[in-house]
């Protein structure tokens, strides 16, 4: 539901109900979606379920990040960057930032500064 996260929130939410075995992404993209919604708490127990079952893919990591920064949760976002880091040494946050299929580019830019803010490179 590009530019539409509400709309991401509502099918994600159907996916859960109509799959009695959602698959791990389904917490990612519901997290996500949640974020770019403004509903913080919510994103952030999503993407907590997701890092925990796809240890091994950045996405859900940095949204958490992400997610904690917006919750002025500074120092567990901080943390968390740091651990990503070492986990992820490849990642580039300006690469990221040039190839995000982002329609809203302003929400994308508030994403990018709390993630700077955070430590990520």
């Amino acid at each position: 539901a590009a530019g539409y996260p509400e709309d991401g929130v509502h099918a994600m939410k159907q996916a859960f109900l109509l799959n009695p075995i959602p698959a791990d992404w389904y917490y990612n993209d519901l997290g996500l979606a949640l974020y770019y919604s403004g509903r913080y708490e919510e994103a952030a127990s999503n993407l907590e379920e997701a890092v925990k079952r796809m240890p091994g893919w950045p996405l859900p990591h940095y949204v958490l990040i992400g997610t904690y920064m917006a919750l002025g949760r500074i120092g567990e976002a901080r943390n968390l960057g740091s651990e990503f880091l070492k986990k992820f040494p490849n990642f580039s946050l300006d690469r990221d930032y040039e190839t995000w299929p982002m329609k809203d580019r302003e929400a994308w830019d508030m994403f990018y500064a709390r993630l700077k803010e955070a430590g990520l490179k």
